[in-house]
C-alpha cells in the first residue's frame, strides 16, 4: 500500500514539472524594445540622417557628387579627387566584350595627415569614419566624343 501511495505521488509530481515546463515554453517571449536618442547627423550635401537599427547606428548619408578638386567630408574625413589616371570604359552608344574601367587618384584627409590612392567604381577606403566607396563616375563615354576633366563627376557613398 505504501508503495502505490509512492508511485502516485511520484507521478503527481513528475506531472506537475511537466505541466509547469510546458506552459512556460507556450508563454510568448516580448521582443526587447531600444529606444534611440534623437540627435541627427548633418550629411554632406546638408540633409540630416537620425539613429536606425539595434544598435541605434546613425543611417547612411546619400551618396555625393563631386568634381576633380573638389571636396567631401565624411565625418572628419575629407575625400578629394584628384585627376584621372585611366578612362576606357565602353562607349555608352557601343556594345564591348569588357565594360573597361576608369581610375581616379584620390586624396584622404584625416587627423592632419593626407594619403593619396586610387580608386576606380566599387573601390572602398577604410577610414576612422568608416568605410567610403567611389560609388559611380559620370558622364559615360560616347563612341564620337571625348570627357574634359571638368565634366567628370565622382559619386562617393559610405558602407556601414
Amino acid at each position: 500500500m505504501q508503495k502505490a501511495i509512492y508511485i502516485i505521488g511520484g507521478i503527481g509530481i513528475a506531472a506537475g514539472i511537466l505541466t509547469t515546463v510546458l506552459m512556460q515554453q507556450a508563454e510568448p517571449s516580448e521582443p526587447e524594445l531600444i529606444a534611440c536618442t534623437a540627435d541627427a547627423r548633418i550629411c554632406p550635401d546638408g540633409s540630416g540622417v537620425g539613429r536606425e537599427g539595434p544598435q541605434c547606428q546613425f543611417a547612411a548619408c546619400p551618396p555625393i557628387g563631386v568634381a576633380l578638386n573638389e571636396t567631401v567630408a565624411f565625418g572628419l574625413t575629407v575625400v578629394t579627387p584628384l585627376r584621372v589616371t585611366e578612362d576606357n570604359r565602353c562607349p555608352a552608344d557601343a556594345q564591348c566584350a569588357w565594360e573597361g574601367t576608369i581610375m581616379v587618384e584620390v586624396m584622404t584627409e584625416e587627423d592632419g595627415r593626407s594619403k593619396t590612392s586610387v580608386m576606380s567604381i566599387g573601390d572602398t577606403l577604410r577610414t576612422s569614419f568608416g568605410v567610403i566607396v567611389l560609388s559611380s563616375v559620370e558622364p559615360t563615354p560616347v563612341s564620337n566624343g571625348s570627357i574634359s576633366n571638368s565634366q567628370y563627376r565622382f559619386v562617393f557613398s559610405e558602407r556601414r
